[in-house]
């Protein structure tokens, strides 16, 4: 993404925060994902809000801006008194869109990695919050002896990268549009420096950096009046919360990871072939692909990438 890009952008959502936004509305509520960590499901095009919630403070995942900056508090309220003493953004985008100057204003804390704090001086000159911790690759907290591990892939397929958020005791992590349950990002529009195949490279980085190791915790016993659930791989017991869409898990991220793959294998043989790319997407060799979103728009970028190397 260009510089002219990421200005527009400011622009446009710095309209649609000053008009004041309402998607969530007063009857937002946080879901209940782990002992010490919710989501708020976006509305109305807005992304989805994690919270992480101590006796120590509350680490808030893209809060919204505008009057859903309102409605995200009065949910997190409903969960527990704790203050809001964090706030992280995992895309660019949703920070320029979100709400920093509001909580900045109540003294909560930006934490950013280098990347994006670069960006963000780009894309908004003089907008950014002030209050901001910026962190190289990795940042630990430990709010109430809880870690949340925050990190950001060294992979940067769009401008300003990414930043994810892992909970190990938990075995929670909140990722951005790198990661949405059954889509490839959506490459269109205004990513036009977007890279299809670092993009592979970061999810998985972020998948890789998630240890599967069986809980040391005693397991409730199972109730004998109920039938047996199917046993849960390590991967399916770690909860995906992801900006857009219903909650996932890391199984789900580890099969979007290989699909994509495959299609990657299936354009470079096309490529290497010199097949035309409208022929390709022709070809039997797509269809498999035909469930995930943004398939069309990836898979050109996709191709384009390829044939340039």
């Amino acid at each position: 993404m260009q510089t002219n890009d990421l200005l527009r952008i400011a622009g446009l959502t710095a309209v649609l925060i000053s008009a004041g936004t309402n998607a969530l509305g007063q009857s937002a509520r946080f879901e209940r994902v782990s002992p010490h960590c919710h989501m708020l499901m976006g509305k109305g095009g807005t992304s989805n809000v994690g919270a992480v919630v101590t006796a120590g403070g509350t680490l808030l995942v893209n809060p919204p801006g505008g009057e859903d900056a309102g409605a995200a508090l009065e949910a997190l309220k409903r969960i527990g008194p704790g203050r809001v003493r964090w706030m992280v953004y995992t895309d660019l985008g949703f920070e320029i869109a979100g709400g920093s100057e509001v909580f900045s204003k109540q003294g909560v804390l930006t934490l950013s990695s280098a990347d994006r704090d670069s960006a963000m001086k780009s894309a908004a000159p003089g907008g950014s919050s002030p209050l901001r911790l910026v962190f190289k690759s990795q940042l630990r907290l430990f709010p109430e002896n809880l870690e949340i591990k925050l990190f950001s892939p060294t992979s940067n397929w769009h401008q300003g990268g990414d930043i994810a958020v892992f909970v190990p005791a938990e075995k929670v992590l909140m990722v951005g549009d790198i990661y949405s349950p059954s889509s490839l990002p959506d490459l269109g529009g205004d990513t036009a420096g977007a890279s299809p195949v670092a993009w592979l490279n970061a999810l998985k980085q972020v998948i890789d950096s998630i240890p599967l190791l069986k809980s040391a915790m005693p397991q409730p016993k199972p109730d004998p009046e109920k039938a047996a659930e199917e046993p849960k791989t390590l991967e399916e017991l770690v909860a995906v919360i992801p900006a857009a869409g219903r909650r996932s898990n890391l199984m789900e991220m580890k099969e979007l990871l290989a699909t994509a793959q495959r299609l990657r294998t299936e354009v470079a043989r096309a490529v290497a072939q010199g097949r035309e790319r409208e022929s390709f997407l022709d070809s039997p060799a797509f269809r498999p692909f035909g469930n995930l979103a943004n398939l069309e728009s990836f898979a050109t970028r996709m191709y384009d990438e390829l044939r340039r190397r």
